[in-house]
């Protein structure tokens, strides 16, 4: 091999290969760079979202414990009337700031509801009488749209909220 040949190999040995070396290095932690970034927006709105949620959760305790109050409630769970508890939970849903109310028996099976079918964050208030559970009522004053926007507010970010029956908002 002549002079100008092992040169050549040299130079290429060298210089070349190092720096082919670290240009992939150096893509490859661009790219892990980016993703991190875009890890850490997602995980900053998915806190932010369980933030708005359990805020929302924390507004509907009030309105479940004034709710929890109606005779009319109690009585109805005592003798497992469904009728008076759909009427109950139809009318305490249209009250003002109420998205949805759900009655559930003894068991956890929804005996009665009303309100908007999207609303979430319910608060839940077991329900007893003289030391018997007879049932569970939850109250929530969101709904879905109102959750998605307010998420969307904080994050800039599109929020898709899906239900057993597909997207809510």
């Amino acid at each position: 091999m002549s002079f100008g040949g092992r040169l050549a190999l040299f130079f290429v040995l060298i210089v070349l290969v190092p720096t082919l070396a670290l240009v992939g290095m150096l893509i490859i932690v661009s790219e892990d760079s980016r993703q991190g970034k875009a890890d850490a927006r997602l995980a900053a709105g998915l806190d932010t979202a369980l933030a708005v949620y359990g805020e929302r959760v924390a507004a509907a305790e009030p309105r479940a414990r004034a709710l929890a109050d109606d005779p009319r409630l109690g009585a109805g769970l005592r003798a497992g009337d469904r009728a008076e508890l759909e009427q109950f939970a139809r009318e305490a849903a249209a009250q003002p700031g109420v998205a949805g109310v759900e009655v559930l028996g003894p068991a956890g099976t929804i005996e009665a509801a009303g309100g908007e079918p999207e609303a979430l964050a319910f608060a839940q208030l077991d329900l007893e009488d003289q030391g018997a559970r007879r049932g569970q009522l939850l109250v929530s004053v969101t709904t879905a749209p109102e959750f998605a926007a307010e998420v969307k507010r904080l994050t800039k970010r599109e929020l898709v909220v899906n239900g057993s029956g597909g997207p809510l908002a």
